[in-house]
């Protein structure tokens, strides 16, 4: 068994011809074009990552500063709003005060009339009745 082990483990019968270095030239420069070109598209793409992180980064910065002024401006108009409400409150109350003067005024005035009216009847009662 050991013979036939010997046999078949000798070198001295393996033999190249140049057909065989050939194909392993082309194997050997197959395989270093292969990694070489792994190599540079890994880089490649590393580089196009790091863009992309980089742009996403932005992106996000600028949609945050966006969201703050948006939620500031909502905040601005509603404080804007109830700024509006509370001048018009006070214009309408302040109309409103002038128009119960004004008919307070005018009651008066009717009042004032009739007074004066009524003490007309009086005296033209008692002219009447001389």
């Amino acid at each position: 068994m050991n013979d036939l082990f010997m046999e078949i483990s000798h070198f001295s019968d393996v033999h190249f011809t140049g057909k065989d270095v050939a194909y392993i030239m082309s194997l050997l420069i197959t395989l270093l074009t292969a990694w070489f070109k792994l190599k540079s598209d890994n880089e490649r793409q590393n580089e196009k990552i790091k863009m992309l992180t980089h742009k996403a980064e932005q992106y996000k910065s600028e949609c945050k500063d966006e969201f703050e002024n948006a939620k500031k401006s909502r905040a601005k108009i509603r404080q804007d709003f109830e700024a509006n409400i509370m001048s018009n409150n006070l214009v309408f109350t302040n109309r409103l005060d002038k128009i119960d003067t004004e008919i307070k005024q005018c009651n008066t005035s009717i009042n004032d009339l009739n007074v004066s009216m009524s003490a007309i009847e009086t005296k033209l009662d008692i002219i009447i009745n001389k």
